[in-house]
C-alpha cells in the first residue's frame, strides 16, 4: 500500500488548460504553500495557459509544454516524445505528482515525471487511471470544480481555506493598459463593464446582436462605458456588438495580454460574458460577473462565488458533457432562447447589490 508523504520535497501540479481551468486549479497552489513552505512546487502547463500561472508567488517554478523557455522556464515537448519528455521531467525530480486534468494526456505526464507517489482522479476517462496509483479524488457534478480541485490538496493535510487565486501581474502590463484606455479617451472618472462576445466553443456563445442591446442598456441606464475585451479572433464578433449599440463603446478585442486582461478586469465594476477564459478571469479576481451559460454545467463550471448571477435556460437536454454534442445540436435553444430582458434584469439586480458585494468561496447562484 503507497504512503502519501508528510512532507514531499519537490510537488509536481500537472494542470495544463483550458485557460478557465487553470484558472479554477489556482488556489491549490496556494494551500500547498501553507502547508508545505519549504517544498519545491511546480506546475506543468501548455503554452496557451502558461501566462495564468507565471510569476504565482506560490511557486517554484513553470514547466510549458512547447514552451520556448522564456524567463527561465523549462520548456519539455508533448507526449508524441515521451522518452525525451521524461528525461528532462526527471532530471528535475519530483516526490508526488498531482493530476488535475485527469485526461490520459496529463496522466502520462505524471507518470514521465518520475514521481513516486502519482495522485489523480477515480475515473475511468480516457484510461487516465493507467497511469496514476492514488486514485482518491472521484469528480462531483453536484460540486464546483475549483472545490473538487481542492480535494487534491485536502489528501495532502493542506488548509483549503482560504480559497485564494494569485494572478501576478506587474508596473508594465498597468502601464499598457492605462495607455490603451488613454488611447480610447477612457478617463479615471468613468464607470467601466466589460463585456467579452466570445468564447472557444461556439455553442457557449450568445448572439453578438444581443450583447449589442445590452451594451447600450448599461450606457443609457446607468452611465456605465461598456469595454469590449477578448482575442483576435473575436474582432468580428466584437464588430457586431458595436452595430448594435447606440452609445460610446470601447473595443479593446485582440489589444490586450490574459495578464493585462487581468489589470483591466480590476479597474472595472462588472463583467458580461459567455462561458469562457475571460468571464472565469473575472470571477477569480472577485469582480461581479453575470454570466450567460448555455450547454455547459453551471454548477460545476460557472463563475466562483455567491456574488455573481449565471444565467441558465434549464432544458431536459443540457447539461452537455461532450463538447461535440453542443457543437452538433440543431438548436441550441439552451443559450440563444436567454433573452436580452434577462440579462438587463440580471444587470439591474447585480448593479443594485453592488455596494455590499465581497468576495466569497460558495458555490454560484442560478437564475433560470
Amino acid at each position: 500500500m503507497l504512503i502519501l508523504p508528510e512532507d514531499p520535497k519537490s510537488i509536481l501540479i500537472v494542470k495544463l488548460s483550458s485557460i478557465g481551468d487553470v484558472i479554477y486549479s489556482l488556489p491549490v497552489a496556494s494551500a500547498l504553500r501553507r502547508r508545505f513552505p519549504t517544498a519545491k512546487i511546480t506546475w506543468l502547463v501548455s503554452q496557451k495557459a502558461r501566462e495564468i500561472v507565471s510569476g504565482h508567488p506560490h511557486l517554484d517554478h513553470l514547466i510549458v509544454v512547447r514552451g520556448n523557455g522564456q524567463n527561465g522556464e523549462t520548456p519539455v515537448p508533448d507526449i508524441g516524445h515521451p522518452f525525451q519528455a521524461a528525461r528532462i521531467l526527471r532530471s528535475i525530480g519530483f516526490d508526488i505528482a498531482l493530476d488535475l486534468q485527469g485526461l490520459l494526456r496529463s496522466s502520462l505526464f505524471s507518470y514521465l515525471s518520475g514521481a513516486r507517489i502519482r495522485v489523480g482522479y477515480r475515473s475511468l476517462k480516457e484510461a487516465a487511471f493507467l497511469f496514476c496509483n492514488v486514485r482518491a479524488i472521484s469528480p462531483a457534478r453536484d460540486k464546483h470544480v475549483v472545490d473538487t480541485y481542492l480535494h487534491f490538496a485536502d489528501l495532502l493535510g493542506a488548509p483549503i481555506s482560504p480559497v485564494e487565486f494569485c494572478i501576478a501581474t506587474s508596473e508594465q502590463h498597468e502601464m499598457r493598459v492605462s495607455e490603451l484606455l488613454h488611447q480610447a479617451g477612457v478617463s479615471n472618472k468613468d464607470k467601466l463593464l466589460v463585456i467579452t462576445p466570445a468564447s472557444s466553443w461556439q455553442s457557449k456563445m450568445w448572439p453578438p446582436e444581443r450583447l449589442g442591446i445590452v451594451a447600450n442598456y448599461v450606457a443609457e441606464r446607468y452611465g456605465y462605458l461598456p469595454i469590449l475585451a477578448g482575442a483576435k479572433t473575436d474582432i468580428a464578433r466584437a464588430e457586431a456588438v458595436i452595430a448594435n449599440c447606440k452609445a460610446s463603446i470601447v473595443n479593446l478585442c485582440g489589444k490586450t495580454s490574459l495578464k493585462e486582461l487581468a489589470v483591466l478586469l480590476r479597474r472595472c465594476n462588472a463583467l458580461v460574458g459567455n462561458d469562457s477564459g475571460p468571464t472565469h478571469l473575472a470571477a477569480a479576481l472577485g469582480v461581479p460577473v453575470i454570466a450567460i451559460f448555455g450547454p455547459t454545467d453551471a454548477t460545476r463550471l460557472g463563475p466562483y462565488g455567491d456574488q455573481h448571477i449565471t444565467l441558465v435556460n434549464q432544458m431536459a437536454c443540457r447539461p452537455c458533457h461532450r463538447r461535440s454534442k453542443a457543437e452538433s445540436c440543431p438548436h441550441k435553444k439552451c443559450i440563444t432562447e436567454i433573452t436580452p430582458a434577462q440579462v438587463c434584469e440580471a444587470i439591474d439586480v447585480l448593479l443594485s447589490r453592488a455596494s455590499k458585494i465581497s468576495p466569497s468561496g460558495a458555490d454560484p447562484g442560478l437564475i433560470t
